[in-house]
């Protein structure tokens, strides 16, 4: 079972994939399968969403919601760090922070993963601060959100499924 900010992902197996034909097809493990019968209700079409950042392509049902008595499986998209850094600060109700205690957030929120899977280091924190001028403001105190950036917050807490 693997875990991401939260939401609990089980792998299912291995499946296969074929694109040699006029019309591509994925072979899905009987787990898959089980899960896509029983509680999508075996749906004609589904939604695909690929995640650059973690290289990984989500499927969702797509039903018609009048006649559906099962739950749709949101499609929660990760963060970028710019992203992350904003929904930090915000969620520190936009009083200064230090980078490094923006880092230490990050990392024991799990909100931001390098491709390669580590967590982003300091300079990394202070390189994205500088780039992104028009979200963060820097103080003596440390770092506080801009108008763009309070607005940024919001948007990225809805994208990542945070409360």
């Amino acid at each position: 079972m693997l875990s991401e900010r939260g939401n609990t992902f089980v792998e299912l197996g291995e499946g296969e994939i074929k694109l040699d034909s006029e019309r591509p097809a994925v072979a899905l493990p009987n787990e898959a399968e089980v899960i896509i019968r029983v509680f999508w209700s075996k749906p004609e079409r589904c939604k695909v969403v690929y995640d650059k950042q973690r290289d990984c392509i989500y499927i969702a049902p797509i039903r018609d919601r009048e006649h559906s008595e099962t739950r749709d499986i949101e499609i929660l998209l990760p963060l970028t760090l710019h992203e992350a850094i904003c929904v930090v600060i915000y969620d520190n109700g936009n009083k200064p922070m230090k980078p490094r205690q923006i880092l230490q957030e990050i990392i024991s929120r799990d909100l931001y993963r390098k491709k390669n899977g580590s967590f982003p280091d300091i300079t990394q924190i202070h390189a994205r601060i500088s780039n992104y001028s028009k979200l963060f403001e820097r103080k003596d105190e440390g770092i506080l959100l801009t108008d763009e950036g309070i607005e940024l917050a919001k948007k990225a807490k809805a994208k990542a499924g945070l409360p």
